[in-house]
């Protein structure tokens, strides 16, 4: 009522994540990597005389897709000796992972099931290093390549 000049400040920080409150009360919060679900922070209003008063603020964080990982692979075979094996790939939300070549070999064909396995055919004869690219989705729009490098 009297107009004083009001500062604020934050009294009680969230536990899931950061805030930063300007002394006019505009605040930026940013979650912790990877938090989704309900955070809040306690903040003082002053007057500059005596007089103060808390509030709290509730957020929720709204989950969002994180995308799948594709780790590269390092791997040989003998000439004229077909390949298999199984590429490494994680997702934070554990969603089925789809795998699926992108860039095929230059001296040979390979093969890669939906799961990840793979059987390399070198061409006959062929003795050096190749390498294909594959990718790997979550089915909610976050994907990643890789790159298998054959010697």
């Amino acid at each position: 009522l009297e107009d004083d000049p009001l500062s604020h400040a934050v009294v009680d920080g969230p536990a899931h994540g950061t805030v930063e409150m300007a002394p006019d009360g505009t605040f930026t919060y940013t979650p912790e990597a990877d938090f989704a679900g309900a955070d809040s922070f306690t903040y003082e209003v002053s007057d500059g005389n005596g007089g103060t008063d808390t509030a709290t603020v509730a957020i929720t964080v709204a989950p969002v897709n994180d995308a799948p990982v594709a780790d590269g692979l390092e791997t040989g075979t003998d000439e004229d000796t077909p390949l298999e094996g199984a590429v490494t790939t994680s997702d934070l939300e554990d969603d089925p992972l789809s795998h699926a070549v992108v860039d095929g070999p230059a001296h040979g064909t390979v093969e890669m099931a939906p799961d990840g396995t793979f059987t390399y055919t070198p061409e006959a004869d062929f003795a050096g290093e190749d390498s294909f690219t594959y990718a790997v989705s979550d089915g909610n729009g976050g994907t990643d390549t890789a790159t298998v490098a054959i010697t």
